[in-house]
């Protein structure tokens, strides 16, 4: 018989119900004991929902601020809850506070917010585009692909071609320089063969 494993949807329906051989029934709750706090550095972030200014985010170091009980920590916030507003940081406020207290350079901060001016405009040119013109984007970015691996790979065929005939042409130009040494070597044992046969008509007009 296969196993079954105890997170499939029978063995949890039959838990739940009590059909097991154990006729036990699946408890649902959720409890919490301890709550640890982490205090994290704070970086400059590239967050587009920022409206003005830099944008805050959480870094990778964190210290270890303490461990309470879950009573113990909901009775220490208060009854009263901050609100919305009272969580918002105003642009100065972040902007000092990444100089000041965390070394971030007005370079930094330039660089960072015309990154995310950049994805802000790429936010607002996706949304404002219908479907159509998402389509035919894609349409067009798939033939310039297209379009480009074929011309690449047509100048390297031309390369290639251009090479070939450099090299038939060097070739033929051998071939010529050849033939015509040879029609040289030709024309020079024919006239080499006429003066002999001349000095020989006149040894024998001598003779007579």
């Amino acid at each position: 018989m296969p196993l079954k494993s105890c997170l499939s949807k029978g063995n949890l329906r039959d838990l739940a119900t009590g059909n097991d051989s154990g006729e036990t029934k699946l408890e649902r709750n959720v409890s919490f004991c301890n709550i640890e706090v982490r205090e994290y550095e704070q970086t400059l972030s590239d967050n587009p929902c920022v409206s003005k200014g830099p944008a805050i985010g959480l870094d990778w170091n964190y210290e270890e601020a303490g461990c309470w009980q879950v009573d113990d920590y909901e009775l220490s916030k208060g009854p009263q809850r901050r609100t919305r507003g009272m969580m918002l940081v105003p642009p100065f406020l972040r902007e000092r506070q990444l100089r000041q207290e965390w070394d971030v350079t007005s370079e930094e901060i330039r660089q960072m917010q015309k990154k995310v001016r950049k994805q802000k405009l790429q936010r607002y040119k996706s949304s404002h585009n219908p479907e159509s013109v998402e389509k035919t984007l894609d349409v067009f970015h798939t033939a310039t692909r297209k379009f480009s691996r074929r011309l690449s790979s047509l100048v390297k065929k031309k390369n290639n071609e251009e090479e070939l005939l450099k090299e038939y042409k060097l070739m033929m130009d051998q071939s010529s320089i050849s033939k015509r040494q040879n029609r040289i070597k030709s024309c020079n044992d024919l006239q080499l063969m006429s003066k002999q046969l001349q000095s020989l008509g006149d040894s024998n007009t001598d003779e007579e």
